[in-house]
């Protein structure tokens, strides 16, 4: 990115990374290495007022020995818009009936001499107020009723003869589905869960693919101070600097969900109309080289002084802080008035092997790729991301500051494909 994004509040409690690089580095001596989740938390128990239910740590790394923490959160009915309970810090939690109708997540802080990482488990079922089961599995059943018949001889001896009928009863599994960690379908406007960069009155409901949609509008100006002409324009909504919200830290194993369409005309000419963008950390931007840019999607055309050929290429970043790299993918040409369905898969790794990058538009695959998904900075701890949907771009001497808009629908944020309706 060519610009800082502004500070904003960050909306849950940001637990400390570690200052050690990841596993798998090179440049990690032993016994300096974070503890790395490898599978998440689970609770076990019913999730109904009264009943009590148990944290479990989940998988971790090897590493220096470390202790556990825990904080439990109540969610929405989605397990989603998650808030921290204050007293509830233990491996059990006594299901509350304030709990009743919602979701319940524990988040597990796992520490060390080098650092801490949390991971966080999937929703319960949505919390009753009497107890039933959050998981019901029934085995198939036989039963074998005698049925018996008389025949009667034509002597006075008698004789009884038993049948058996055999009665199968099918298998009914039911299994938690994993719940999105956000989704918003934009139909009163963004959710409460997002910052907003850019005047309140350039977030426009718009007609979406399913009900409503939101535009997120630039006009000539809004970025203008104190009299100088800004060079580049942004409306955006963003999980700001909180890598907690946005899944983006070292383990993480995330999908992001979302539905574009882009108006003519292009936003601005050149190679900066920013769509989608895991905003790096500001720590990270400014660390060894310098100007390290962040993930992001946008539309290029051929040139800056030239808007022909709009097409849409996903950057990719990661690497050494030193030694930084980006790739670019192209997903083909832009097509104006139409609702591309996007979907993002990553695994959140400094590692080339660890790390993992997936994207498709439409149900298409552009590109998959193991690579590390994040920066090692130069004191070996492993960057983080954000996420967010803009509208950000170069005022070009082509176009000028101009009206333009982004339009967007159904977002959603998990740790599955199938949590993200995808």
């Amino acid at each position: 990115m060519r610009r800082l994004l502004p500070t904003v509040g960050v909306l849950l409690s940001i637990i400390v990374l570690a200052a050690a690089s990841a596993a798998g580095q090179s440049n990690s001596a032993p016994g300096q290495l974070v503890l790395i989740n490898t599978s998440p938390p689970t609770i076990t128990g019913v999730a109904a007022e009264g009943n009590m239910l148990t944290g479990n740590t989940g998988g971790w790394s090897s590493g220096p020995s470390a202790t556990y923490d825990y904080q439990w959160n109540r969610c929405n009915s989605s397990g989603a818009l998650c808030a921290p309970i204050a007293t509830a810090k233990t491996a059990t939690y006594a299901v509350l009936a304030a709990d009743v109708g919602s979701t319940l997540r524990v988040a597990v802080i796992a520490t060390n001499k080098n650092g801490s990482t949390i991971a966080t488990s999937l929703a319960t079922t949505v919390v009753g107020s009497s107890a039933t089961t959050a998981t019901t599995t029934t085995s198939p059943t036989t039963t074998t009723t005698p049925t018996a018949t008389t025949s009667t001889s034509t002597t006075t001896q008698s004789s009884t003869t038993t049948q058996s009928t055999t009665t199968t009863t099918p298998t009914t599994t039911t299994t938690p589905v994993a719940a999105p960690y956000w989704v918003d379908s934009f139909e009163s406007g963004p959710a409460a869960f997002w910052s907003k960069t850019g005047p309140t009155a350039n977030f426009l409901t718009v007609s979406g693919v399913n009900g409503n949609g939101l535009a997120l509008r630039t006009t000539p100006g809004q970025d203008t101070v104190a009299g100088n002409t800004a060079t580049s324009v942004m409306t955006a909504l963003n999980f700001g600097n909180d890598y907690l919200q946005a899944h983006a830290y070292q383990g993480q194993d995330t999908w992001y969900h979302v539905k574009l369409r882009i108006p003519s005309p292009v936003p601005s000419c050149g190679d900066w109309n920013w769509l989608t963008v895991w905003h790096v950390d500001q720590t990270t931007q400014s660390d060894g080289a310098g100007h390290i840019v962040s993930d992001a999607l946008g539309i290029y055309t051929d040139s800056t002084t030239s808007c022909a050929n709009p097409r849409l290429v996903m950057r990719f970043a990661g690497g050494s802080t030193t030694n930084p790299v980006y790739q670019e993918f192209g997903a083909g040409a832009l097509t104006f008035g139409h609702w591309y369905d996007l979907l993002w898969h990553y695994k959140w790794n400094t590692s080339n092997a660890a790390g993992l990058e997936e994207f498709w538009v439409d149900g298409n695959l552009v590109v998959s790729k193991s690579i590390a998904t994040l920066f090692t900075r130069t004191d070996g701890s492993p960057s983080f991301s954000s996420f967010g949907l803009y509208n950000y771009h170069y005022v070009s001497p082509t176009l000028g500051d101009h009206t333009s808009q982004t339009e967007w629908d159904d977002m959603s944020v998990g740790p599955t494909r199938a949590s993200v309706g995808a």
